[in-house]
C-alpha cells in the first residue's frame, strides 16, 4: 500500500476540517510508512451552483481543505464537478433552475466551472494536474476539453462508469492518458463500492489489462469499498496468481 485516500465527504461540521495535530500525525504516518495521499475534496458544496452565493461557498470550502492538507505528500485532490443538465443525480445545487434550457444550462455551468477552478488554483498555488475531475454519472467527454485547457487531471472511478454505462473501451483508452488516480471497487446489480471479488457487472481483468498498456506509474489506484472486510477481499483478489484473475 502506498497511497491512502482521505475522504472529506462533508464540510459542513465543526469537525470536518482536521485540526493541527491530525495533519501532523497523518505527516508523521506519510513518512514512517513511504505514503502519499490522495484527498476527496467535499462534495456537499457546488462549484458550479448557478447561485452565486453557494457557489462562493464551495470554492471557499475546497481552498480550504486544500491549503489545510497542502504540506502533506498530496498525490491528488479528488472533486466531484457536476455541469447542469437532466441527468445529474448527486448534486444538492444544480437542478435549482428548472427552466433553464437543457443546452443553455449546461454552457452556463460550464463558464462556472472554470471561473471556480480558476479562482481555486489560483489562491491555493497547487499544481494544475494535482486537481482531479472524479467521473460521474454525466458524459465524460464533456468536462474533457475545460480538463484539457486547464491542464487537470482525472479521477476515473470505474465503479461510476460501470454503473452509469459509460465505461465503453473508446471512453475509457480516451480518458486513461488523462488519469492521475484511478477508484477501483466492485459492482453489484447496480450497487458500488463493493468488494472486487463479489463484483458482478463488469471484466475487471479486462479492465486492469487495459490499464497495463498505459504508463501507470503516476497513477495511484484506490480501493475504495470503505469497509475493512471489503478492502482485505479486494487486495487479496488482485494478489492472486495471474493464473487465477487473468491479469
Amino acid at each position: 500500500m502506498e497511497d491512502i485516500e482521505l475522504v472529506f465527504f462533508e464540510s459542513r461540521f465543526e469537525d470536518s476540517i482536521p485540526d493541527e495535530k491530525t495533519v501532523q500525525k497523518l505527516a508523521e504516518t506519510a513518512e514512517k510508512y513511504h505514503l502519499s495521499y490522495t484527498v476527496h475534496l467535499p462534495y456537499d458544496v457546488d462549484i458550479a451552483s448557478f447561485e452565486s452565493a453557494q457557489r462562493e461557498i464551495a470554492i471557499q470550502t475546497w481552498i480550504t481543505f486544500i491549503l489545510v492538507t497542502k504540506d502533506l505528500p498530496i498525490h491528488g485532490y479528488v472533486a466531484h464537478v457536476h455541469y447542469a443538465d437532466q441527468t445529474s443525480q448527486d448534486s444538492p445545487f444544480i437542478m435549482e433552475q428548472q427552466t433553464r434550457d437543457h443546452h443553455r444550462q449546461r454552457a452556463e455551468s460550464l463558464i462556472l466551472i472554470q471561473e471556480s477552478i480558476e479562482k481555486i488554483l489560483k489562491t491555493t498555488g497547487i499544481d494544475s494536474d494535482l486537481l482531479c475531475i472524479e467521473t460521474l454519472e454525466q458524459d465524460p467527454h464533456v468536462l474533457l476539453p475545460l480538463i484539457q485547457h486547464l491542464h487537470l487531471s482525472i479521477a476515473l472511478d470505474i465503479g461510476h462508469m460501470v454503473r452509469f454505462h459509460t465505461s465503453t473501451r473508446e471512453n475509457l483508452e480516451t480518458l486513461l492518458p488523462f488519469t492521475r488516480i484511478i477508484h477501483l471497487h466492485g459492482v453489484k446489480k447496480g450497487k458500488d463500492h463493493q468488494s472486487l471479488v463479489t463484483n458482478t457487472d463488469y471484466d475487471i481483468p479486462s479492465f486492469l489489462a487495459l490499464l497495463q498498456k498505459y504508463n501507470y506509474q503516476d497513477i495511484v489506484v484506490t480501493l475504495e469499498v470503505f469497509d475493512k472486510k471489503r478492502l482485505l477481499d479486494s487486495i487479496h483478489y488482485l494478489t492472486e496468481p495471474k493464473e487465477v484473475n487473468h491479469a
